[in-house]
């Protein structure tokens, strides 16, 4: 029950969090996580891309696709999921959002 309740007090935190960056949708597509809307300055796009290799800023449409988090390296890795994918979407969003 304590891992539970951990994993909704997380999911509540990244709701947050995305209100608070203006981020309306967060999905999960094939192989990526789809973000909406995302508007970025070209440095901060920069270093999305740097960071998340094979991400893709849609300008026209403010949505930012990123490459889905793995557990390891190369092909056959698995996803990450539940808490781990929570973490991981905390530090994208920090990436995408804090002033540095």
């Amino acid at each position: 029950m304590p891992g539970e309740l951990e994993a909704l007090i997380g999911v509540a935190r990244f709701r947050v969090a995305a209100k608070s960056a203006g981020v309306q949708e967060v999905i999960a597509t094939g192989k990526a996580i789809r973000l909406s809307p995302v508007v970025l300055p070209e440095s901060r796009a920069m270093r999305v891309a740097r960071v998340y290799p094979g991400s893709k800023i849609k300008g026209a449409t403010s949505i930012l696709l990123v490459p889905k988090p793995t557990s390891g390296t190369g092909i056959g890795a698995p996803e990450l999921r539940d808490t781990q994918l929570l973490e991981w979407l905390h530090e994208l969003f920090t990436v995408l959002f804090s002033n540095p």
